[in-house]
């Protein structure tokens, strides 16, 4: 864990299928301005686990991310009526 990650408390905002869902969830969150982190138990490249990979967040960001996660789980294409 890096310097930078010590100095705050993270916490789990939510919990993926995969990779490639918390990738697209820490972009979200990164794009909104929330500085967020994957972290697995498993190296996923010798035991292909699901429901592994959790978003971390700094524990003062955690409101906010779940609420932004919330609204794009809720309705993601609401734009496109």
């Amino acid at each position: 864990m890096s310097e930078d990650m010590e100095d705050h408390e993270l916490v789990s905002v939510h919990e993926c299928e995969n990779d490639d869902e918390a990738d697209i969830i820490i972009a979200l969150l990164e794009a909104n301005g929330i500085e967020a982190f994957l972290s697995t138990e498993m190296p996923h490249s010798v035991l292909p686990v699901s429901d592994d990979a959790h978003v971390l967040v700094n524990r003062e960001d955690e409101e906010e991310a779940l609420r932004i996660i919330e609204e794009s789980i809720e309705d993601p294409e609401e734009e496109e009526e």
